[in-house]
């Protein structure tokens, strides 16, 4: 059984996977490595390992012949990494809007600018590397 935060990240997944966009569909590909809850632990924050753990698995994903890539992403950080490894937004879900399946609110006290970000990739060596 989930936890409630665990079940509130499982919607914010679900909806942005089924109701809000259908990344086979819109880009064509039959497979892709996506990204989920990734996450680094504070003590270490500011040391590059987010950036090294999202550079060594855009290399594995080549490997697997994954030539597309995609993740949620809720931390500004998160994204900014993502971004400079050669990700785009591609549609956002703002976190005051979320609902579960009863209609309530998932996050009543989110502000304006919390949101969840579903971002992709088809750049598996960006030219870009450095932190």
């Amino acid at each position: 059984m989930q936890s409630r935060p665990q079940a509130k990240i499982q919607i914010i997944f679900d909806q942005l996977a089924e109701d809000t966009y259908d990344i086979h569909e819109e880009f064509n590909v039959d497979s892709y490595l996506n990204y989920k809850l990734t996450c680094v632990d504070p003590k270490f924050n500011g040391e590059g390992i987010a950036f090294e753990l999202f550079k060594r698995s855009l290399k594995l994903a080549k490997v697997h012949h994954h030539s597309f890539v995609a993740g949620s992403f809720t931390s500004p950080y998160m994204r900014k990494i993502v971004t400079k490894l050669g990700f785009q937004e591609v549609c956002r879900l703002y976190m005051a809007d979320l609902k579960d399946r009863n209609g309530n609110t998932l996050f009543p006290t989110a502000a304006m600018n919390d949101f969840v970000a579903f971002m992709i990739s088809n750049e598996l060596f960006p030219t870009n590397e450095t932190n």
